[in-house]
């Protein structure tokens, strides 16, 4: 089964394990600065996401959130 963790004010997924899901959305589409309009991640930020530590994939998901935000008041 799923989990949600709110870590500083972040909402981050997790399984049984606390192994970090992947914030992908299925919809994958790169804008002129290579962040996905689906997750919002960076292209160096999907690359390589399984073999990545908990704690960065951690980060990386604080840094989607962030990214989502200033995309809603169209900043990104």
């Amino acid at each position: 089964s799923l989990s949600q963790l709110p870590i500083a004010g972040v909402i981050i997924s997790t399984t049984n394990n606390n192994q970090t899901l992947s914030p992908c959305v299925g919809n994958c589409c790169l804008n002129e600065k290579d962040i996905c309009l689906g997750c919002f991640r960076a292209l160096p930020e999907i690359v390589g996401w399984q073999s990545k530590p908990e704690d960065e994939k951690k980060a990386i998901i604080a840094r989607c959130q962030q990214r989502k935000a200033q995309q809603g008041n169209n900043q990104l």
